[in-house]
């Protein structure tokens, strides 16, 4: 039997992105060396970036449960972020304007070789392009598209929980919701019976 050759890079992104979107992101990365993980599913971020250290390369994770453009736009993110740990030599912000530049013109990119479907791409031309808007809240609105494309329903998020009602949070944590705010929600923990912030954008299983 024959010694059987070690998938590409190409070859391993097809499952999570689909075979157009896999060969645009092979021909953006053809000239960097990274690590990419695909990991278990993480309540707390779809991605993240590290920076080499030592004699280790630049690694990206990404949760392997992600629909493919929900994974596009996490791998987008933090190939971003490699772009400008790449290219941008004095010190700058993880977030900064340099990353968002950066996270547009790739985003730009995509948009341009039809890798989301024409809803999600005017929403992303709209949020994250035109009004520079690369907030948790424009994500989410992103999210919402993406579940109606791909016929997905909607989860409930602690915004959507009336006052004082019950919840139980993705890390098994039971809520109540006593009052929202902008960004995030004022919640008693029912196992402890301490306050704590949480995001208004959590994904939430109602308690009757």
């Amino acid at each position: 039997m024959g010694k059987i050759s070690p998938k590409s890079f190409y070859e391993n992104l097809v499952p999570y992105l689909g075979e157009k979107a896999a060969l645009f992101i092979d021909n953006q990365t053809k000239d960097l060396k990274f690590h990419l993980k695909i990991t278990r599913p993480r309540d707390s971020k779809f991605g993240d970036y590290f920076p080499a250290v030592d004699n280790n390369r630049q690694r990206i994770t990404i949760n392997g449960n992600l629909d493919k453009y929900s994974f596009l736009i996490t791998l987008l993110h933090e190939l971003a972020h490699l772009y400008v740990q790449e290219n941008v030599k004095r010190h700058h912000k993880p977030h900064g304007e340099e990353w968002k530049t950066t996270f547009s013109q790739i985003l730009s990119l995509a948009v341009k070789n039809e890798l989301f479907p024409a809803s999600v791409s005017n929403l992303i031309s709209k949020l994250y392009i035109r009004d520079n808007k690369f907030t948790h809240t424009s994500r989410v609105k992103i999210l919402n598209v993406i579940y109606k494309e791909l016929n997905l329903e909607i989860p409930l998020r602690l915004e959507n929980l009336p006052l004082n009602s019950m919840a139980l949070l993705p890390n098994g944590m039971k809520i109540i919701k006593l009052n929202q705010q902008r960004t995030r929600c004022l919640c008693r923990n029912l196992n402890d019976n301490k306050l704590y912030y949480v995001n208004k954008h959590i994904e939430i299983i109602p308690k009757i």
